[in-house]
């Protein structure tokens, strides 16, 4: 690629980037995941709500008045006498049944409206709010939803970017929303990974929104490593890899195994045994799950075979990878054009390579400077920061 060309093929990347961050939106369901339709509220605001609401009445209503503004208005002059007050009250009304239906059925609107989490850098609790790297995974569960598959995922990750959370996040979903008693499990290499995974689930509890209703969690048969969601029946148990003998198997409909490339082989204790009697216990049903995710801990290991067997198309189970440049901080300005272009020049071929694979310039830039800050230690680059899974397994 000449010069010109990358600029101009920067420049459209840089477009759809800043498009997507500036009009995705949770709450009003634009740019979104999932198959989803036009809600015309009126007065110009839109609504993007999953293809699952097409059927409700309001959803229907407004297909046949054109808004939500219109099928109010139609609604209520057929009361007779009215006021303006009864207007906003009666759209009042309408919002929040569409809004309590729509928790059911959009997992993002559901996220920033129920789900807190704690903040990565302030440690406060906030909305979850999805970054592009979560998105990127959360299309694939649910495009298996949407088509009634089992869910089955290997994930391999690229330094922390919240994908833990979001499986987790998501099998809460199913079992508030979707299926009753539906139990689940996290397993760790240790119990401690597997209990602080489980944990975030106490901060969402706490936090629930009151008009939904109240989410309790209390140890089942008392033991703490089983806790019940006591208004849906669910149980949810946490193991390790240490101590496989310990986990609750029977019954189990999802699991969330973590950190799955630190599983080593021990006497009389294989990697494969444990995972493969917890999956024996997973029907194949649609909304089942099972999600192995890790970052990558070197060649030849439990975690690496079952990566390259889901490549392959072996093992049933979609890979997932999220390379660092599809991670929106990883990234550096340049303070005019003049030195994007003189920038383009000196791509080495290895960087070339990253912009074939997708990497913007400014990615690269922040790529060039991190890499000198590591010394120019290319593997310990690759181990943290890979590009893609080839490196992501050989260089640790």
């Amino acid at each position: 690629m000449t010069v010109t060309q990358i600029l101009t093929e920067n420049a459209k990347r840089r477009a759809d980037l800043f498009a997507d961050a500036d009009e995705y939106n949770q709450h009003t369901g634009a740019r979104c995941c999932g198959t989803r339709f036009r809600f015309e509220v009126g007065r110009g605001m839109v609504l993007h709500l999953p293809v699952s609401m097409r059927n409700h009445p309001l959803c229907v209503g407004v297909d046949r008045f054109g808004s939500l503004d219109a099928l109010v208005d139609q609604a209520v002059h057929k009361t007779g006498t009215i006021t303006a007050a009864d207007i906003s009250e009666f759209k009042a009304r309408a919002i929040d049944e569409l809004s309590q239906e729509r928790v059911r059925h959009d997992f993002e609107y559901w996220a920033v409206s129920c789900a807190i989490v704690q903040d990565k850098e302030t440690k406060d609790p906030v909305p979850f709010r999805l970054r592009r790297p979560q998105r990127k995974l959360l299309r694939v569960l649910l495009d298996m939803v949407e088509r009634k598959l089992p869910i089955r995922i290997i994930l391999l990750k690229a330094r922390q970017w919240g994908g833990s959370t979001l499986v987790q996040l998501f099998m809460f979903w199913i079992q508030l929303y979707h299926r009753k008693g539906w139990h689940s499990v996290i397993v760790g290499d240790v119990e401690n990974q597997a209990r602080t995974i489980r944990a975030m689930l106490n901060r969402v509890v706490k936090f629930y929104p009151r008009q939904l209703g109240t989410l309790t969690l209390s140890p089942f048969e008392g033991s703490p490593k089983n806790k019940l969601l006591n208004e849906r029946e669910c149980i949810i148990s946490i193991g390790s890899m240490q101590q496989p003998d310990s986990l609750r198997s029977t019954d189990i409909v999802m699991a969330h195994k973590s950190e799955v490339g630190l599983w080593k082989e021990t006497k009389g204790k294989k990697p494969e045994d444990l995972a493969q009697s917890i999956a024996g216990t997973i029907p194949m049903v649609p909304l089942s799950l099972d999600v192995e995710e890790s970052t990558a801990k070197g060649v030849g290991n439990y975690f690496h075979r079952r990566w390259i067997a889901a490549k392959r198309g072996e093992n049933g189970y979609t890979p997932v990878f999220v390379s660092w440049f599809e991670i929106e901080m990883y990234s550096m300005e340049f303070e005019s054009d003049a030195e994007r272009e003189a920038f383009a020049a000196t791509l080495s071929d290895y960087e070339m390579g990253l912009f074939e694979m997708g990497a913007t310039l400014e990615g690269i830039k922040w790529y060039r400077a991190k890499l000198a800050e590591m010394q120019g230690d290319t593997w310990r680059m690759q181990a943290e920061f890979p590009s893609n899974d080839v490196e992501a397994f050989q260089s640790t």
